[in-house]
């Protein structure tokens, strides 16, 4: 039996998700029970859609859709996800590692003084705020975002981190924490789409390239089969 991906013991977190998302990017008809989707019952001969959705979307929306409704949409909650890491990362945070700085009482090591400028030129970059205003909308709009370290010497001397979505990430959990998580890319090639998976645990960081569907994880490939991932 071919796997379902994502696993299966994760679709109803993936399908809220999938409402936040559409509340984000302002795809309504996305949402269930929601304008465009089909009534569940009629009363007094109006149509109405049952469950919480059904009435937050009516307080905001109307009823659902008949053939005489027409509805006009503002992307409110995508402007609200913006306006967050805006106020949140409105200027890049400034990071010290405590032992790092010279106090009254003590002064910090030449290792601890070169780690902590090795940190600055990390956080301090143009794309480093970018990426931090990036997670931030994505965690106002889906409740979490994700930033995973990236590390290819041939690209630049140090690493770096990118933001990841909450709708391509399955975390790990050890005693209440996190411990791991599997991010991944999807791309597409007409009916295939290869999957890189990529592993995040303390000091690894493992890549699978897999070719199923949209909902099949499939079988797993060669890392260079495409062009988009044989670095």
């Amino acid at each position: 039996m071919a796997e379902q991906f994502p696993p299966a013991p994760w679709a109803d977190a993936f399908t809220q998700i999938a409402i936040y998302d559409a509340l984000y990017s302002n795809q309504l008809q996305n949402v269930p029970n929601c304008v465009g989707s089909p009534a569940t019952h009629v009363h007094r001969g109006v149509p109405h859609t049952g469950g919480i959705v059904g009435k937050m979307s009516g307080a905001v929306f109307g009823s659902p859709s008949s053939e005489n409704q027409s509805a006009i949409s503002i992307p409110v909650a995508g402007d609200l996800a913006q306006l967050s890491a805006d106020m949140l990362f409105a200027e890049s945070p400034a990071i010290t590692l405590p032992p790092a700085v010279d106090t009254p009482d003590a002064e910090a090591t030449p290792e601890r003084k070169a780690a902590q400028a090795r940190l600055d030129k990390i956080m301090s970059s143009d794309e480093a705020h970018a990426e931090l205003l990036r997670s931030g909308e994505y965690s106002a709009a889906h409740g979490v975002a994700y930033l995973a370290i990236v590390w290819d010497k041939d690209e630049i001397d140090h690493v770096w981190f990118r933001a990841f979505r909450a709708d391509c990430a399955i975390p790990e959990f050890r005693y209440q924490r996190l411990s791991a998580v599997a991010l991944w890319t999807d791309y597409q090639r007409k009916e295939d789409t290869y999957r890189l998976l990529e592993r995040h645990s303390k000091g690894f960081i493992t890549y699978q390239l897999w070719k199923g569907t949209s909902t099949i994880k499939g079988a797993q490939v060669p890392i260079d089969t495409i062009p988009e991932t044989e670095h």
